[in-house]
């Protein structure tokens, strides 16, 4: 059983070993997300743009995500789908 109080750095192993394609898609947004309010923060002042070497780093690594998750064909796929209570199934994308 996985027990929420696992440090954040578990998580990418943990889905890793239980193959949660769609967690690793939904890492991609996150940095992307994130590389948009560190560089704005840098732009503002509010933190040194030091921070930018660190997040260099991140980049490196959904670079890599995205070549992987690309080569394997899985960024396209269906990532959610669940079985309603009539048998059909249904997908989100």
């Amino acid at each position: 059983m996985i027990a929420f109080n696992h440090p954040p750095a578990e998580l990418g192993t943990l889905a890793g070993r239980a193959d949660l394609v769609p967690f690793f898609r939904w890492t991609l947004v996150t940095r992307c997300v994130a590389a948009f309010f560190v560089f704005g923060f840098v732009l503002v002042g509010w933190i040194s743009p030091v921070i930018i070497l660190f997040w260099l780093g991140d980049l490196a690594g959904a670079l890599w995500t995205f070549i992987a998750l690309r080569q394997a064909g899985l960024l396209q796929e269906k990532w959610v789908s669940c079985t309603l209570k009539n048998g059909k199934t249904r997908s989100h994308s």
